[in-house]
């Protein structure tokens, strides 16, 4: 076992750390000091899957069997190897419990299919014992081993009713014995509680008051330690939970008592995390909560421990996502990273109870297959197919499959030992909304069960509905023309599309009765908006829009960096409509100029040539002759436009050089806008991080500076100007990059900048009145029904954030509150 040992040290500077290896001191205290565990709680509503976990656990059986050394020139002949990944690590403790799931499956099924590799396993368990795993420093690992010793030994004997291994499990009781683990540690703790449960199993199977007794001891340690502080069941160290502890008690205080076990569980249990869902080893700790919720359930009855198992059991199950039969020891990794020891833990902790009693000759459905569509609707197709399945130990033929329901099909089908076979029913056209319900069974003679006959299924048919409405402008209630898209909650394709007529703003959409996204694109000037409505019925809407604060022109070669715009206006309450230049074409300014604020925001983003083209520039100067105000921003414009009477007698600037180094913006203290403004950055990943060419340039005429690359020599990178009624800010960098470090917080952030830059412009963010969507006045309004998205009337005066629907005498309308 030395030589064992010390190649198990050197494996471990090679090998990853996602083994279920010994934890020194030093391992236990880091884990201490950093594991604080997310979990989830346990759900009201259980959704049971369906496994024929006879035909799991065979696969599990199949799945360690691949994993024992077969070399008998190999130290470790018999043993069982970790994990697919770690082939060079071999453990006692996982040939154990393989001992325990290859007898457990002769008990079951009679078929002895694993006998050899029993043997085997019991050759490199005695070449290196359980006792003998606990050197100084990890007498916790030696106690652990033996209580698996006891374990995997009485199955073994009674299954095979060979007690020749007895000697062996005298000695892991005496470690056992003269080992206790003193409380200095919470892994101490859940191995004592492990024990104990082991302990408690043994000593009455084998009539051994001393180990009662012992175990009795551990488990009232162990359940002072809980009542201290139940916070700790929360807790969770190397392969072990808080489901251990749990369960140590439940087997061997709350057995011998079963009164004040039950109330002791009813107080305790419910401390566990239910699920944790990250960590390494999180399957580990999370079957042996499961394991504990089993362990409740059989000492106080009650049904909803035993559905916590079979969820995190089923949950634990889908792991095994290359259906070899093993699971990872770590929640979501790859599947070729399965593991021995978690996967014999499904079995005896989870498992096992789902095939008590298992009949010679047992049937059933399993299940229908999951529909493929997540909405049906009135005459689409649906294709019918179950699966049915041999739970039995003998195979069977001329089985009957039924399918009832509003239609009736049936079929005769062989079913080999555990076999699953798929049966197609064929397409069934839903003809009615509402509930469609199926039901399939299996029949023969032979079954011994019937609770496992029968699968259903029910499947709500949706019919259409018919949105009609209009889009008017608040002021004028004149029609918009509009793009409307409807989308079904977390579609990224629409259900149905339509454009609104341009004089009327008419609009029709064909939908269903649930909750659609109506998405609305409308033509300048007026912003994007997006709704959300419950359907209930053919319903008639009026929909309406103020014209857009502001627009944005999104002159990025790849129509790029709008995210870095948006979410500003969002947060100051300014509506906006957005041109992407690359998509649109040319920018129609009579549109642009209706806009309530007559401001255009510029980007150029990427573009390095070609910024302006001469049609843009011709555009801007007719926004700029008719009184509009312009913020244009971008790297390369300057440079670009270099020779342009453009840059010089419309922008006011000279291009002096690309490419200024540096990462920072100044304000100009000695310029009184420029005061407003303190440092910025314009790198970093809170930015877009795309400056490459930032130009310097020099305000001539009527421009003054107002931000600097460098305070010291005065680099000039953004200007402004007023002529006549017409505001101007040209920066000669893309406000899109605009970054506060986290480790800089007196940096100005990008929502502040381009708050101050605004301010310039006079757009002082104004939040919507909270009727903003509705031409509506308070007394309109005072006799009106109100409804909620679900349809449920409500008080006008206890309204919250959100959207609700004005009842009309024919049609309703929609309303916003914001907060």
């Amino acid at each position: 076992m030395l030589m064992k040992f010390r190649k198990f040290l050197i494996l471990l500077i090679f090998l990853p750390v996602f083994a279920t290896k010994i934890w020194d001191e030093k391992e236990v205290k880091n884990h201490i000091l950093t594991f604080k565990p997310k979990y989830y709680p346990p759900p009201n509503i259980i959704i049971k899957r369906k496994f024929n976990y006879l035909q799991k656990i065979k696969k599990t059986c199949d799945f360690i069997a691949s994993l024992q050394v077969g070399d008998s020139n190999n130290i470790n002949f018999g043993g069982i190897i970790e994990a697919e990944h770690l082939p060079n690590i071999v453990e006692t403790d996982n040939t154990q419990e393989a001992i325990w799931c290859f007898a457990r499956y002769y008990q079951l099924t009679n078929r002895n299919d694993y006998w050899v590799n029993i043997r085997r396993a019991w050759i490199y368990v005695l070449n290196f014992p359980a006792y003998r795993e606990g050197s100084p420093g990890y007498e916790w690992y030696g106690v652990w081993n033996c209580g698996l010793a006891l374990f995997c030994e009485m199955k073994y004997r009674e299954v095979y009713g060979d007690s020749s291994y007895q000697p062996y499990i005298d000695t892991c009781l005496l470690y056992i014995y003269s080992h206790p683990l003193p409380f200095i540690n919470n892994l101490n703790v859940f191995v004592t509680s492990f024990v104990a449960g082991m302990l408690y199993d043994y000593g009455k199977k084998r009539n051994n008051q001393q180990a009662i007794d012992t175990a009795l001891s551990y488990a009232l340690r162990v359940k002072n330690w809980v009542e201290e502080n139940p916070q700790r069941l929360r807790e969770a160290f190397w392969a072990m939970s808080g489901g251990t502890v749990i369960w140590g008690i439940a087997n061997s205080f709350c057995k011998e008592d079963t009164i004040a076990g039950r109330e002791w569980l009813l107080t305790y249990t419910d401390s566990l995390p239910f699920f944790i869902p990250y960590g390494q080893w999180n399957n580990s700790w999370n079957i042996w909560i499961a394991n504990a919720y089993k362990a409740t359930y059989e000492i106080t009855k009650e049904e909803r421990f035993l559905n916590y198992h079979r969820y995190i059991l089923d949950t634990l199950l889908l792991e095994d996502r290359d259906d070899d039969g093993g699971i990872p020891a770590t929640f979501g990794e790859p599947p070729n990273y399965d593991q021995s020891w978690i996967s014999s833990y499904l079995f005896f902790m989870g498992m096992d109870k789902y095939v008590t009693p298992t009949y010679d000759y047992d049937i059933g459905v399993l299940k229908f297959l999951k529909p493929e569509e997540q909405f049906y609707l009135v005459g689409e197709t649906i294709n019918l197919k179950v699966i049915a399945t041999n739970y039995g130990r003998e195979p069977l033929t001329n089985c009957e499959v039924f399918l009832r329901g509003e239609i009736e099909k049936e079929t005769i089908v062989n079913l080999d030992f555990l076999e699953l076979d798929t049966i197609d029913f064929g397409n069934y056209i839903l003809e009615r909304e509402g509930i469609s319900s199926f039901s399939s069974y299996t029949n023969h003679l032979l079954d011994e069960n019937r609770l496992n006959d029968t699968s259903e299924i029910r499947i709500k048919v949706y019919g259409y509905r018919h949105l009609a409405g209009r889009l008017l402008d608040s002021i004028t209630n004149f029609g918009i023309w509009a793009k409307i898209f409807a989308f079904i909650i977390n579609d990224t394709l629409p259900f149905d599309s339509t454009i609104t007529d341009s004089l009327t703003g008419n609009f029709s959409l064909n939908l269903f009765d649930t909750i659609f996204k109506i998405t609305i694109l409308p033509s300048l000037p007026y912003p994007k908006r997006i709704f959300y409505l419950r359907i209930f019925s053919d319903t008639f809407f009026t929909f309406y829009i103020l014209k857009a604060n502001l627009l944005l022109v999104n002159d990025d070669p790849q129509s790029k960096y709008e995210n870095y715009y948006t979410p500003i206006f969002d947060s100051l309450s300014f509506s906006y409509a957005i041109w992407p230049r690359n998509i649109n074409g040319v920018l129609p300014i009579s549109k642009a100029l209706l806009t309530n604020y007559k401001l255009i925001i510029w980007y150029t983003g990427d573009a390095y040539q070609n910024t302006l083209n001469e049609e843009d520039q011709d555009s801007l100067i007719r926004f700029l002759n008719e009184g509009g105000n312009l913020l244009l921003t971008g790297q390369n414009i300057a440079q670009d436009l270099r020779n342009t009477n453009f840059l010089r007698e419309i922008l006011n600037v000279e291009f002096l050089r690309d490419t200024v180094y540096g990462y920072n913006i100044f304000g100009n203290i000695n310029d009184s806008f420029g005061q407003l403004f303190t440092i910025t950055s314009t790198v970093g990943a809170g930015g877009a991080n795309n400056q490459r060419s930032r130009d310097e340039i020099r305000p001539i005429n009527i421009a003054r500076p107002f931000l600097l690359y460098d305070t010291l020599t005065n680099q000039v990178a953004g200007i402004y100007f007023q002529r006549e009624s017409s505001k101007v800010i040209f920066l000669a960098f893309g406000i899109e990059a605009i970054n506060r470090p986290i480790q800089r917080p007196e940096y100005m952030s990008r929502l502040e900048f381009m708050r101050r830059i605004l301010t310039y412009f006079g757009m002082i963010g104004v939040e919507e009145k909270k009727f903003s969507l509705l031409k509506v006045r308070s007394q309109v309004l005072k006799n009106k029904e109100i409804y909620d998205l679900l349809g449920r009337k409500r008080d006008i005066h206890k309204l919250n954030k959100g959207i609700y629907f004005i009842k009309e005498k024919k049609s309703f309308k929609i309303l916003l509150i914001r907060n």
